[in-house]
């Protein structure tokens, strides 16, 4: 995911695994040749080239939009692909791996974790948490953590 200074944001994808960005990177994004589409609602640009991107600079915070569940399901389109921080909010399930629920006092939303992640099988918070995330899509909108710093 990729986020510029005014909030908008777009998932791109790379040709091949590209390791050399991390998060916190500023980059330049040539996506000459790539295509963009929706997959299961999720815009995307994707077939882009690994040396298409370069870094610009490292190290920087991106401040995420403090939102409720009813907010984010409100805004998601306009929100997609863009970090978001939910306050008072409890996560349902056991562990991150799979689709979890997000609830906070005005609704819930789901939270989806792919079983790759590293921290998949990790046991979810318990108890009222702050969850930094993106607004994502498959078919329906739901919020995906990038790590485990993500629930504090």
């Amino acid at each position: 995911m990729v986020q510029n200074s005014n909030g908008s944001g777009i998932i791109v994808r790379f040709s091949a695994d590209n390791s050399t960005l991390a998060m916190g990177d500023s980059v330049n994004i040539d996506i000459s040749g790539a295509t963009i589409s929706e997959f299961n609602g999720l815009l995307q640009v994707s077939g882009v080239a690994n040396a298409n991107a370069t870094v610009l600079s490292s190290g920087n915070t991106m401040t995420p939009r403090v939102a409720t569940t009813a907010d984010i399901l409100a805004n998601a389109e306009a929100w997609e692909s863009t970090l978001v921080q939910i306050n008072s909010a409890t996560i349902g399930g056991t562990t991150y791996s799979g689709t979890t629920t997000v609830t906070d006092g005005t609704g819930s939303i789901d939270m989806y974790t792919r079983t790759a992640a590293t921290f998949a099988g990790s046991n979810v918070a318990s108890g009222t948490v702050s969850i930094t995330a993106i607004v994502s899509q498959f078919t329906s909108y739901q919020i995906n953590i990038r790590t485990l710093a993500d629930v504090q």
